[in-house]
C-alpha cells in the first residue's frame, strides 16, 4: 500500500483535482494512462456522496486495472465545491485493487473525528500516517 500526500496552494475544480489524482496515479504507476480512472470515480460519485466529514470525501474506485492499492491524499488551501454541491478542502483517494488489513486499518483511522481533523490541517506526514498504521496493526 502506497500512501501519498499532494498540498495544492493554487485554487483548483472538481476537474483539476481529477486530472491530479489520475496524474498522481500514473506516475506512481499505480494505474496505466489508458484506464478511465476519471470516469469511474464521477460515476462513484454518482452512485452516492463519498462525504466522511463537513470538508472531507472519500472517492474511490475498486477495479483490476489499479496495480496496486494507493492512498493518496489532496489538502486543498482553497476549498472547491464537491459533486455533492459542498465545499470540501481534504479529498482522501482510495484505489484499490484488493482489499488488505493495511487499507482497513486505514479506513478504521477515517472513522475517528480527531484523526480526520488533523490529517486535513497537515498534522501528519506520510511517514507518520505509516507509523500509526503499523501501530494500530500491531
Amino acid at each position: 500500500m502506497a500512501i501519498y500526500i499532494k498540498q495544492i496552494k493554487s485554487r483548483v475544480t472538481k476537474k483539476d483535482i481529477f486530472q491530479i489524482i489520475r496524474n498522481s496515479a500514473t506516475q506512481t504507476k499505480t494505474i496505466d494512462l489508458s484506464d478511465t480512472i476519471i470516469q469511474d470515480l464521477i460515476l462513484r460519485e454518482k452512485d452516492g456522496s463519498t462525504r466522511i466529514a463537513k470538508h472531507t470525501v472519500m472517492p474511490h474506485v475498486i477495479a483490476d486495472y489499479v496495480q496496486k492499492n494507493m492512498i493518496l491524499i489532496i489538502r486543498l488551501d482553497h476549498p472547491v465545491q464537491w459533486l455533492d454541491k459542498g465545499k470540501v478542502q481534504t479529498i482522501i483517494v482510495l484505489l484499490i485493487r484488493q482489499n488488505d488489513s493495511y487499507l482497513e486499518t486505514f479506513l478504521e483511522m477515517c472513522c475517528d473525528e480527531l484523526f480526520l481533523k488533523e490529517l486535513s490541517q497537515a498534522q501528519y506526514s506520510v511517514t507518520d500516517i505509516q507509523l500509526l498504521i503499523d501501530k494500530k496493526e500491531k
